[in-house]
């Protein structure tokens, strides 16, 4: 499978860990205003880039690649929001595990060695409240 083979097969497991939590996603809404509320909980996965290490000798080459992914929420009210907002940020934490980004696709050759989620933000605005994820996801190439 070639890197870009394994990518893409990682992002559509990313996204398949993330509806296990009962989120939709579509590519369309990367702003909180032009999401219906009928589409409400709901995502977006971003592409942001990757890195790439070099190899010496036998070992594999790894790349890690990061990914911007926003939960679109319904407001709440100021104290059950932000505890809403908490349990939805580990809900989906608990969601993004190695063994989620192995299947499918990648379920024989397994590449995915680490997911780190580096920061989550939370905006919230009168109707919507917004969960930003930075994932960074280290692989192997070429397995």
């Amino acid at each position: 499978m070639s890197g870009a083979e394994t990518i893409r097969a990682i992002t559509e497991n990313l996204k398949t860990a993330f509806c296990s939590t009962g989120i939709t996603f579509s590519e369309c809404f990367a702003d909180a205003k032009n999401v219906p509320a009928s589409r409400l909980p709901c995502g977006s996965v971003t592409y942001n880039g990757e890195s790439f290490e070099d190899t010496i000798g036998a070992r594999p080459p790894y790349a890690e690649a990061e990914f911007i992914v926003r939960v679109f929420l319904k407001a709440g009210g100021i104290g059950d929001n932000a505890s809403a907002l908490q349990g939805w940020a580990h809900g989906i934490r608990e969601a993004m595990t190695v063994e989620a980004l192995n299947g499918n696709a990648l379920a024989d050759t397994k590449p995915v060695s680490r997911v780190t989620i580096t920061r989550v933000e939370a905006e919230t605005d009168v109707m919507v409240s917004v969960l930003k994820f930075t994932v960074r996801i280290r692989y192997r190439e070429g397995v």
